[in-house]
């Protein structure tokens, strides 16, 4: 893949000199053309692969549950349908799970006053990681509302999906057979065994997934809390990124710009 290609689609349909204008990637009519709108500017089979994926994670979580007690919806917790947050309804539920994704949000914003990536390697190479992904998925132009759906979409089927198979089946069924703790435990270690992109950053998300167990476990073992707490985080963390990799809106084409982004995902230009 080349920078050109993580573009935005505004770009790649414009008729060129001495061409005829090529046919957008989406089609026409209705809320398609509204769709079209809002994710043409980016790179919108990246987006979909990450979120089918982030799914699709979820759907494991569902099949096993099903498959252990013929009831998939016991993959959302025995807490879920029973109040485990009081009883206080849907808006309790989210203004919760957003106060509870605040420590973490404090940890990014902690990271960029002390400048820990120049301070210490192994978590700028989780910065870069992260960076890489954000540029593949939403495009190396600042486009905040484009960006926002997109960082929206894969916030909530990582948000749902994760938490549905890591909390509300791995950890609720390994409590229930060993012990709360071993549970949290190992649901933690698994799920940031699953996010090595490098070895700090599997430490850093099995530390997020002990956060999220004991939130499952405090929230009366739902999923409902934990799910919204993280998929706040990576919602704001991911629009975070974007903005860093892409300048705020510098005019597209900037030679230190695209240098730098060319870096990021791992390319080289002409004579490098």
């Amino acid at each position: 893949a080349t920078l050109e290609d993580a573009g935005d689609a505004e770009s790649a349909v414009a008729p060129q000199p001495g061409r005829a204008a090529e046919v957008a990637p989406f089609p026409t009519g209705g809320a398609v053309n509204v769709a079209s709108g809002l994710l043409g500017p980016l790179k919108w089979e990246r987006l979909l692969f990450l979120v089918a994926g982030q799914s699709l994670v979820g759907v494991a979580g569902l099949g096993l549950a099903w498959g252990l007690h013929g009831a998939p919806e016991l993959a959302l917790g025995p807490g879920f349908f029973e109040g485990g947050v009081g009883g206080d309804g849907a808006l309790a539920i989210l203004a919760l799970g957003a106060l509870a994704s605040l420590p973490m949000l404090a940890l990014i914003a902690a990271g960029e006053v002390f400048n820990l990536d120049e301070r210490f390697p192994a978590l700028a190479a989780v910065t870069e990681a992260t960076k890489r992904t954000t540029l593949m998925a939403l495009g190396k132009d600042f486009k905040p509302l484009a960006a926002g759906v997109g960082a929206l979409l894969i916030a909530l089927a990582a948000g749902t999906g994760e938490e549905v198979l890591f909390r509300g089946v791995m950890q609720e069924e390994i409590g229930a057979r060993v012990g709360g703790p071993a549970g949290v435990a190992v649901a933690s270690v698994v799920f940031g065994l699953l996010h090595a992109v490098t070895p700090v950053y599997a430490l850093l998300a099995t530390v997020a997934g002990a956060y999220f167990g004991w939130l499952y476990a405090a929230c009366g073992h739902s999923v409902a809390v934990p799910a919204v707490a993280h998929a706040v985080y990576d919602w704001i963390a991911l629009l975070l990124v974007h903005y860093e990799v892409t300048k705020g809106g510098v005019p597209a084409g900037g030679p230190e710009r695209e240098a730098a982004q060319r870096v990021v995902l791992g390319e080289k230009g002409p004579g490098e």
